[in-house]
C-alpha cells in the first residue's frame, strides 16, 4: 500500500512539478486512494495462493490471518479508495462511479474456486485500478482548469 500508493504517487506528482517549478504540496487522500486501489491485485493473488502460501510457510496477511480476512480486505481497499479518499480529496470524486464495481468484485471473491475464476477476478481487479487511474486523472486535470 505504502509503495504502490504513497511513493509511486507522490514521487511522480514531486517530480513533475519540480519539472515545472511549480511548488510540491503532497495529495495524501489521492496516493492512498491509488494505494488502496492496487492492492485489490495484491489481495486477490494472496488469497488464490492462500493454501500453497500456508504450506509453504509463507507469511502472507492472508495466511497470518485467514481467507476472511482477505474478504474484508479486499471490500475496504475498494471501500476507501472509491469512496473515502473522494470524500478527503473531492478532486477525485469521479471514481466514486466505481463503488458497485466494488461489491460485485467482493461478492465475486468469495465464491472462486478455479484458476480460472481466480484470472478473471485479477483481471477484474487490473480493470478497477486501470478505470481508478484514468477516473482520478481526469478528476483532477477538471479540477486545475477550473
Amino acid at each position: 500500500m505504502f509503495f504502490y500508493g504513497f511513493v509511486a504517487v507522490e514521487v511522480t506528482h514531486y517530480v513533475l512539478l519540480c519539472r515545472e517549478g511549480i511548488p510540491w504540496v503532497p495529495s495524501l487522500a489521492v496516493s492512498f486512494g491509488v494505494g488502496f486501489a492496487t492492492n485489490t491485485i495484491l489481495v486477490v493473488n494472496n488469497y488464490r495462493d492462500f493454501q500453497e502460501d500456508r504450506a509453504n510457510k509463507k507469511k502472507t496477511s492472508i495466511v497470518l490471518f485467514g481467507k476472511k480476512f482477505g474478504e474484508i480486505l479486499y471490500h475496504l481497499c475498494f471501500f476507501i479508495s472509491t469512496f473515502l479518499c473522494p470524500i478527503l480529496d473531492q478532486r477525485i470524486s469521479p471514481v466514486l462511479i466505481l463503488l458497485p464495481l466494488g461489491f460485485f468484485c467482493g461478492i465475486k471473491l468469495q465464491k472462486l474456486s478455479t484458476k480460472s475464476d481466480y484470472d478473471k477476478m485479477l483481471r477484474w481487479s487490473a480493470i478497477f485500478v486501470t478505470l481508478y487511474g484514468l477516473l482520478a486523472c481526469l478528476g483532477l486535470l477538471y479540477a486545475s482548469h477550473s
